[in-house]
């Protein structure tokens, strides 16, 4: 679904499991090439999604996901006549337009954050390991190192994701969790299970950071009791669906 936010350079999409051409287990529009579906199928998927944005000529820049807190900044000198670029890490900034962005996922959190005044995108990619380590202070502290941003003058949008109400966890995690005090502060005990809260720590840190709680928006959808997501926690074996952000020129 095409997310409608107030800057008209600003477009971005967050898909669901429909629409695309992929089969069985990764119905139907897996956008993941690593989960073992047909490449011919995932390839087809993205360019249906880049079609709905209008942007099915843009390149694409790609995370392989690895639940850091490494941010990477990316411009077109990476595409090297290539259409589509695969980069490690969790998060990716910009600061130019017609460069899609894109952050895949089953259950984690996919964030834009968007630079209302110097025009630089960002998207990432935050699970329980990126919420341990701040991935998404780390990515607005390097967009006001490298461009001058200013944590009051960013948007943000968390997709579906997750929620409290599905994400149970064992002592193993729960345990690291309470031993700090901050992290502490998203774990909620219902008898003698314990559930993460995620979004109510990526909220909390949005405001730690110097984020206005007014600007950061939050997909109401808990991608786990949702089965028009996919779900790693409820499926295991099954396909991402994604969050694509891209700039529009002047």
């Amino acid at each position: 679904m095409l997310i409608e936010n107030p800057y008209a350079e600003l477009k971005f999409i967050l898909s669901n499991r429909f629409g695309g051409v992929s089969v069985g287990e990764f119905d139907s529009l897996n956008v993941a090439y690593h989960v073992g579906d047909s490449k011919e199928n995932v390839y087809y998927n993205r360019q249906i999604l880049l079609s709905k944005l209008e942007s099915e000529k843009l390149p694409l820049v790609f995370m392989n996901q690895i639940h850091s807190n490494e941010v990477i900044c990316v411009d077109k000198t990476i595409l090297q006549g290539r259409q589509e670029v695969e980069v490690q890490g969790d998060a990716l900034i910009t600061n130019c337009p017609e460069l899609a962005l894109m952050v895949m996922v089953a259950d984690c959190n996919p964030i834009v954050i968007y630079d209302t005044k110097c025009r630089i995108l960002g998207v990432v990619h935050a699970g329980r390991r990126g919420v341990e380590l701040q991935i998404l202070t780390k990515t607005i502290q390097k967009m006001c190192n490298l461009f001058g941003s200013q944590p009051s003058d960013l948007y943000g949008y968390i997709g579906a994701s997750i929620r409290v109400c599905c994400y149970e966890v064992q002592e193993d995690v729960y345990s690291v969790f309470l031993q700090n005090e901050y992290l502490a502060m998203g774990v909620v005990q219902q008898g003698e299970k314990y559930f993460l809260d995620l979004v109510r720590l990526l909220q909390m840190e949005w405001c730690r950071v110097g984020g206005l709680e007014s600007a950061l928006h939050i997909c109401p959808i808990c991608s786990s009791c949702c089965t028009d997501f996919y779900s790693y926690r409820r499926e295991r074996n099954c396909g991402r669906f994604c969050l694509v952000a891209f700039l529009k020129p002047c």
